[in-house]
């Protein structure tokens, strides 16, 4: 019986094959918070985006990497303003996964204890790269702003000075009760989503840099 060419080649790679396992999945890893380029927040109109990225030792495919390859594999990326209940904040998911025995990390997946890289990225200029997150445990959920910026200043020349305590004034609207973006950004020292008196101290020791 005659067998063509492309069949006995296709037994061979099959027989020659090797599975491999994929890891699974775990809960993601969640982080959430404000964005600062040159040192100013960053809202939903500002076409900014938060991409995290891992390092994978994975031969890259053909004959040169791609960007990918270099930067290293997606693992989340949000766009400010993709989900509308989080306003001018950004809310990351890492996927993460749990690799068994014989199982190699996917292609969009992170796993515990791998440093996350976190870029930042305006319209369509380069990311650019403003923090590091390491992967503890699955499904936490921790805040971290992204960028230079001085908590309290108000007008954004890296000191706390009596010019930005006249904005928090007017910013300061007491405990519960919901304030701008900018100043939630700038003077919500303690992160409870209020500017109040607890606030107020808080903004009192920078000024006098303690």
């Amino acid at each position: 019986m005659h067998v063509s060419l492309l069949a006995r080649v296709s037994v061979a790679t099959a027989l020659l094959a090797v599975p491999v396992l994929a890891g699974v999945p775990i809960p993601d890893t969640v982080l959430y918070g404000w964005v600062f380029i040159d040192r100013q927040s960053q809202g939903t109109g500002n076409d900014v985006s938060v991409v995290a990225r891992v390092d994978v030792d994975r031969p890259p495919l053909g004959n040169f990497p791609s960007d990918e390859d270099s930067q290293g594999q997606i693992v989340g990326r949000y766009r400010l303003g993709e989900k509308q209940s989080a306003g001018d904040r950004y809310v990351l998911n890492i996927s993460l996964e749990s690799l068994a025995d014989s199982s190699t990390q996917g292609d969009r997946a992170a796993v515990v204890g791998q440093t996350v890289k976190i870029y930042v990225q305006r319209g369509t200029a380069p990311e650019q790269h403003v923090s590091d997150y390491l992967i503890s445990a699955a499904g936490r959920i921790e805040q971290l702003d992204l960028g230079d910026h001085t908590l309290g200043d108000w007008d954004y020349d890296s000191r706390i000075t009596l010019n930005d305590y006249a904005s928090f004034a007017s910013c300061m609207q007491g405990p519960g009760n919901s304030t701008t973006s900018q100043c939630l950004a700038t003077f919500d020292f303690d992160r409870d989503e209020d500017v109040d008196l607890e606030d107020h101290v808080q903004w009192q020791s920078a000024f006098a840099g303690k």
